[in-house]
């Protein structure tokens, strides 16, 4: 799972990022995800550096039934304005 987008990052263009949240951390009340940004899928795949790193923070869902503290940090940032136009890949 993962995200696509196009970035602009110190104020140069990057189409088609590839965004991947690779840590998730925290507890019932608050979850940090890192997500981290390659130039493609293959960089990341081939355990490549990333171009740049955030972190989002989240309250996750803890009701029997809900999906994972990753895919829920997924929902959280896909939500958010800069990921308007993210694709998942």
């Amino acid at each position: 799972m993962a995200l696509q987008l196009d970035m602009n990052i110190h104020g140069a263009p990057i189409p088609a990022m590839y965004a991947k949240v690779v840590n998730v951390s925290g507890n019932k009340n608050r979850v940090v995800a890192d997500l981290f940004y390659y130039a493609s899928a293959a960089v990341s795949n081939a355990n490549g550096s990333a171009i740049y790193t955030e972190q989002h923070t989240f309250v996750p869902s803890v009701v029997d039934g809900s999906d994972n503290f990753i895919k829920q940090a997924y929902g959280a940032i896909k939500v958010l304005p800069a990921f308007s136009g993210a694709s998942d890949v």
